[in-house]
């Protein structure tokens, strides 16, 4: 399989914005995602451990910021598509 720089770049591009988008629905923001969070005020903002685990742990946090800084560091205004655009591709 012999892919141009640019059939690379789209790949990248899609999978930082896949990554990014899982990341955001891990994210607690709201009373759904607090319905077994036993601070709410404390877990708002912070990042579950998985979808079936609410746990938020510290390592967990510090690795989800550094990679949606990382997304936001690496795309362009130009890149961010909706997910029905992703899907497309």
């Amino acid at each position: 399989l012999d892919l141009s720089e640019q059939d690379k770049a789209d790949k990248y591009r899609r999978a930082l914005l896949w990554g990014a988008r899982s990341l955001m629905q891990a994210q607690m923001t709201d009373d759904v995602d607090f319905i077994f969070t036993p601070s709410p005020v404390r877990a708002k903002g912070g990042f579950r451990t998985s979808p079936e685990d609410s746990k938020i742990l510290l390592g967990n946090m510090s690795e989800s910021v550094s990679a949606m800084i990382l997304v936001n560091n690496l795309l362009k205004d130009t890149d961010y598509a909706t997910t029905a655009d992703l899907a497309a591709e």
